[in-house]
């Protein structure tokens, strides 16, 4: 080749590369990657991982060095709940976590959400992928990147994370971060929890993986750009700081390990613990039964209107392989905000694996890793970005139940020991979201933590906890009463008592939830809002016989100022039952009144009282095999009522001291065992007479699959559309609808007036 011709092709070559390179950087819109976001896998190893691992290390070290991390992140853990200033955080809703240098989670607190040890490398993944190179962003040392966007990796818009990279000598080893439920963000209610949104566009400040701070350092101008778009401005500022001293923190205790160990055994030994873990989850999965086990579990509104919306889950075991099929769950709703993403849906499995099934797996991305999924695009546990997914807990927490459920019945039959057979864990949050000015003239919004109380479901060998732990937090802790006072213009006229006959009956019992009344105080504007599904059909079943939870209204109290009452006579409020309160209604001149649990937000005037109850855990097996004084026990501690032990459990107990009559208690298990056997029927006739081919004559509109998961049934469509060509669920606005509706009324009302020759 002469010169010229060489010239010629380097020329060419050159003019390409441009041309490629404005061509690259001229891309819209650098949205969520779909080869990141579908992808829960370990990442390849690094080759620089791959060139380590090919030598011999000492895995009782990498054990120890798991340890040593673990405790570095229970450590910042704790010290978030002390620094940070949102609601969440404070009571547990956070990790820590130690990252590897392509985003897998290798190390998270011990308590927590364990559904980010499921979530979080999403975002990490786009970071590097895009940002890594770009010379406008890059990575270097002191940067720190933020997000709270669940189509780049999060639960939802109330959840903010922050990463921070660990470099040793000019090299990326790690990244280290922190996660925490924040709360309020902007969104068109406050608290960050929005039912109000219509598109996504509503639901508040939405940050894709961005540069918030560089040198160690918040850059000012952004973190002023996100106060200005949230209420509280505040707890912005001191939880993005909260956050980054975590993660100073982490990064200090990182550099000591790789100065006691050394950098290379310290990179091998995360992407070492890693693979022990996906390992040893696969041998445990091929342990496992072949067979297939299926669930299926439902919310009975959009928090707009009544509607059943199914997560239909079917799980198969097949040699090495765990599928969970979802396909057949409800389409998604492209103007509501219960949405889930598929991330956030597969993080729920993951939840399951770590805090329920194999506790003693360290808690990683690898523990999920091996687990294979199928799904329809476009349905309610898989959504579209153009969809709302502000309380993707409505879809997500179902689809947990009907997983769990499914798990259960495929994990108890395995051969060799095994975790512990659990019932549903409660699933709803069952709390108030608030906002308003509060006692110091500070605008402010959040969650109450009392959601972290959620009881848990009878084991195969014991009864259920009461008000344990939330099951997306299985270490989370409840506020204490004089805390929240102190931050919130609000009273606990009640605080934390158990509802009598609020469990999931069984053998064993589930755990019985807790009730709670509130009331506004020293505020000149305040709120309350509450997004929770089970007012009208429960979420929560039983197991292998057992009963499910029962269904829960908000109940208020208005038109008075119980503080005023009060204050003229300390008796007027006495009555601390919730039954009793709404039932006998013993303060004159006020108004009683109930509602479903999604209550769009609404301000309280003082005095005003709110009620509410926590939900229970599922009940284990037959109830008439439950021991007769086990009820005489939950009778005389209140938490049953002797109609209960009656009724359900067929137990006879003396109406005042609770003692059990033994013969009689024997005669009436035995004539309901009677009444059984006379009800049954054989298997072919109860299902002829059971089913039907569709959902009909139901009191709201079905969304999800009936027999078929290949036929969604859509709202009051009369035929089934196809589950590979989903459309957006579009709901008519109820406020819309309410103005029709008295359109028309008025409509008739002044035609029968003309017809009297009334002129209207």
């Amino acid at each position: 080749m002469d010169d010229r011709v060489r010239t010629d092709a380097l020329y060419e070559q050159a003019a390409l590369d441009v041309v490629q390179n404005f061509l690259s950087n001229q891309q819209v819109f650098i949205g969520p990657d779909p080869e990141i976001m579908e992808s829960h896998a370990l990442a390849p190893r690094s080759a620089r991982e791959d060139q380590l691992l090919q030598q011999t290390w000492d895995r009782s070290r990498a054990g120890l060095l798991r340890d040593r991390l673990v405790s570095n992140c229970n450590e910042t853990w704790e010290m978030m709940s002390q620094i940070a200033s949102s609601p969440g955080a404070k009571w547990g809703d956070s990790i820590t976590g130690v990252w590897t240098t392509s985003g897998d989670l290798a190390m998270v607190s011990t308590g927590g959400v364990l559904g980010f040890a499921s979530i979080t490398h999403y975002a990490l993944r786009h970071i590097m992928k895009y940002w890594k190179d770009d010379p406008s962003i890059g990575i270097r040392a002191g940067d720190a990147f933020m997000h709270n966007d669940a189509r780049w990796g999060s639960i939802h818009p109330a959840d903010f994370a922050t990463f921070m990279p660990v470099f040793h000598q000019g090299d990326l080893v790690c990244w280290v971060g922190c996660s925490e439920h924040l709360g309020e963000n902007g969104a068109i209610e406050p608290g960050g929890l929005t039912a109000m949104a219509e598109s996504v566009y509503g639901e508040g400040l939405r940050i894709s993986p961005m540069k918030v701070a560089e040198g160690g350092v918040l850059k000012r101008d952004m973190v002023t750009f996100f106060q200005n778009m949230v209420r509280d401005r505040a707890l912005m500022y001191e939880d993005m700081k909260a956050r980054m001293a975590v993660c100073k923190m982490l990064i200090q205790r990182v550099e000591d390990a790789i100065g006691d160990v050394g950098v290379d055994e310290f990179v091998a030994m995360l992407r070492m613990g890693l693979e022990d873990v996906e390992s040893e989850v696969k041998r445990r999965i091929t342990a496992l039964p072949d067979g297939i086990a299926r669930a299926v579990a439902f919310g009975d509104s959009t928090l707009r209107e009544k509607a059943y919306i199914k997560a239909n889950v079917e799980l198969r075991k097949e040699g090495a392989r765990l599928i969970v099929n979802m396909r057949g769950s409800s389409p998604e709703f492209a103007n509501r905000t219960i949405n889930s993403v598929l991330g956030s849906t597969k993080a729920g499995m993951g939840t399951l694996l770590c805090g329920f099934f194999w506790p003693d797996l360290p808690r990683n991305q690898a523990v999920l890793a091996p687990v294979e999924f199928e799904w329809d695009a476009c349905s309610s546990i898989a959504s579209s970005f153009e969809t709302p997914n502000t309380i993707s807990m409505l879809t997500l927490f179902p689809a947990f139940t009907a997983m769990q459920v499914a798990l259960a019945k495929l994990t108890h039959c395995a051969p060799g020991p095994q975790t512990t057979t659990i019932a549903p864990w409660y699933n709803m949050i069952n709390t108030y979201v608030y906002g308003g000015i509060n006692q110091r003239g500070q605008l402010v919004g959040s969650i109450s933590a009392n959601v972290n109380g959620m009881p848990g479901g009878a084991r195969c060998n014991q009864d259920g906890e009461h008000s344990l732990s939330a099951l997306f937090s299985v270490m989370g802790d409840l506020p204490e009463v004089e805390v929240m006072e102190e931050e919130v213009p609000y009273i606990s006229l009640i605080a934390k008592k158990m509802l009598q006959d609020n469990q999931g009956f069984g053998k064993y019992r589930g755990g019985s939830g807790y009730y709670w009344c509130i009331s506004p105080k020293d505020s000149p504007a305040w709120g309350f809002a509450a997004v929770a599904n089970g007012s009208s059909f429960p979420t929560v079943g039983g197991l292998f016989g057992g009963y499910g939870c029962g269904v829960y209204p908000i109940a208020k109290i208005r038109g008075v100022d119980i503080f005023d009452r009060i204050d003229h006579d300390p008796r007027a409020f006495s009555t601390y039952d919730f039954g009793k309160l709404m039932n006998e209604q013993p303060i004159p001149g006020a108004t009683y009144e109930t509602q479903t649990m999604g209550m769009p937000f609404e301000l309280a005037q003082r005095g005003e009282m709110y009620l509410m109850s926590q939900g229970a855990g599922g009940g284990y097996g037959d109830v008439l095999e439950r021991d007769p004084l086990s009820v005489a026990k939950d009778a005389r501690e209140g938490l049953i009522s002797l109609d209960v032990a009656r009724t359900v459990y067929k137990v006879v107990l003396d109406a005042h001291s609770f003692a059990l009559d033994e013969v009689a208690t024997a005669e009436a298990r035995t004539a309901e065992c009677q009444q059984r056997l006379s009800r049954g029927k054989p298997y072919a006739e109860f299902v002829a007479g059971w089913t039907t081919p569709g959902p009909t004559n139901l009191p709201a509109p079905y969304f999800g699959c009936w027999d078929k998961p290949d036929e969604i049934w859509v709202g009051t469509e009369e035929i089934p559309s196809p589950a590979e060509a989903l459309q957006p669920v579009v709901m008519e606005d109820p406020r819309v609808r309410q103005v029709k509706d008295l359109q028309a009324r008025i409509a008739s009302l002044e035609q029968r007036l003309s017809v009297q020759g009334v002129q209207p």
